[in-house]
């Protein structure tokens, strides 16, 4: 038999983990913390939120770094065509 906690869950020594009624079903808890561990459900809804979010920034990146060369290819051309045009008030 495995021993009730005094809320009614139960402890598992191979997880480390209560297990405890929570809503409709049942849910791990963390004991030293009392946090509630999120279902299934809840991992891949944060799960897909963090990849958006890597995406998001992956692109934000891509675009400042688009940009970036985008104003180097500026400049450089600016700087040729002062030096050229230095070079016909020099003739």
């Amino acid at each position: 038999a495995v021993p009730a906690l005094p809320d009614g869950g139960c402890r598992s020594a191979v997880l480390g983990l209560d297990l405890v009624t929570f809503g409709d079903g049942f849910r791990f808890r963390d004991p030293a913390t009392g946090e509630i561990l999120p279902d299934h459900a809840e991992t891949a809804a944060a799960l897909g939120a963090s990849e958006a979010a890597r995406h998001r920034e992956a692109a934000a990146r891509r675009t400042a770094e688009a940009a970036r060369q985008r104003e180097e290819s500026a400049r450089r051309a600016a700087e040729a065509r002062v030096a050229e045009l230095e070079a016909l008030l020099r003739r």
